[in-house]
């Protein structure tokens, strides 16, 4: 079935079509939920929430530009309320011990032998291009950064939002914006600089 005609049968409360566009999408939208509701419970509460939304307001989609990309807008939006109504109440701290203050790329390690003590203060590229994540191990390690800077760092980029657009979602200055996001990159590095120590070093 074209995804216009998927549109039309939908807008006719066509059950199959409806179920045809769960099981086509759900896995990426969810996945989309996940990255900021932070659990799979509440990503999928979410996720129903915002299909219940596509399929009753899908006659506001226009058809200019991409459906799944209008979709994905609407689970993106939803999952950054939940995110401010679960932290509505809490006061999010910068940590600054999370942030790099060397020049790490001056200090790349040479050779094959890992000496522990001095690589972990030291993060650098090549030790993590030597360890050779995957793009699982990769996405694992940006769950390991704490919630305020993993939203903001999802939203630039993995959502190709710009620092203006992601302020006003979630009502920071642009500042606080790039700040969190130079931070999150850091802390990414880091993580995976530790998780090459730990491989390289077997």
């Amino acid at each position: 079935m074209s995804e216009i005609d998927l549109i039309k049968k939908i807008q006719n409360k066509d059950k199959a079509a409806i179920k045809e566009l769960y099981l086509q999408y759900s896995p990426v939208m969810l996945s989309i939920c996940v990255r900021y509701c932070g659990n799979r419970e509440d990503a999928k509460d979410v996720m129903h929430e915002c299909f219940i939304k596509i399929i009753t307001q899908i006659g506001k989609f226009t058809g200019k530009g991409n459906f799944e990309g209008w979709m994905k807008r609407i689970m993106v939006n939803a999952s950054l309320d939940f995110y401010k109504r679960k932290r509505k109440n809490e006061h999010i701290e910068i940590d600054e011990e999370h942030l790099s203050t060397s020049a790490a790329d001056e200090d790349i390690l040479s050779g094959n032998s890992i000496d522990k003590k001095d690589a972990g203060t030291h993060p650098n590229a090549d030790l993590v291009f030597r360890a050779d994540f995957s793009k699982e191990e990769i996405i694992e390690s940006i769950y390991l950064i704490p919630e305020s800077y993993r939203i903001i760092f999802n939203l630039y980029v993995i959502e190709n939002y710009a620092h203006h657009e992601i302020a006003q979602m979630l009502g920071i200055e642009e500042n606080a914006c790039r700040t969190r996001l130079f931070r999150a990159k850091e802390m990414i590095k880091k993580v995976l600089h530790q998780k090459s120590i730990e491989r390289l070093a077997k």
